[in-house]
């Protein structure tokens, strides 16, 4: 088994905003296999790059520059690095401990269409956006995303 690297969501979210070239070419991901895909269907183009093995997903405007950052902790996929600040087994109570309160949150929805979800907080960081999900079952952190504020829904 290889070392996680450790991390912090501060360091990942320094490449909001930097072309995507120089996120992929940093440690850890420089080691991980991404899948490039272009959406061209979209009103503004999305660049994303996919890394099953890593458990991560970057999205990429036109100019390939960094938008959002997804981070998994599910059953299907699970982030190869280690968040040093949000670690994945912290409930939601643990997180609103050690953030303090949520701008924004949202409780688990059972959608017909996307299935069930669980709760949701978002922390304003200034330059950058924390979003947390929590495991619907277990109420641990299961996705972190970190974006830019433009990208925000």
């Amino acid at each position: 088994m290889t070392e996680r690297i450790k991390l912090t969501f501060n360091v990942v979210a320094t490449y909001l905003g930097n072309p995507s070239a120089t996120m992929l070419a940093a440690s850890p991901f420089d080691g991980w296999r991404f899948e490039r895909s272009v959406e061209t269907d979209l009103d503004e183009i999305v660049v994303d790059y996919v890394s099953d093995d890593g458990g991560i997903d970057v999205l990429a405007d036109r100019r390939d520059t960094v938008g959002t950052i997804f981070l998994y902790f599910d059953d299907d996929r699970t982030f190869a690095g280690e968040l040093s600040d949000v670690p994945a087994a912290m409930t939601r109570r643990d997180v609103i401990a050690k953030f303090g309160e949520p701008a924004k949150s949202g409780e688990g929805i059972d959608d017909p269409v996307l299935g069930r979800t669980g709760a949701w907080d978002r922390f304003d960081k200034g330059d950058h956006l924390l979003h947390l999900e929590y495991d619907v079952d277990v109420g641990v952190v299961s996705k972190i995303t970190l974006m830019r504020p433009d990208m925000a829904p």
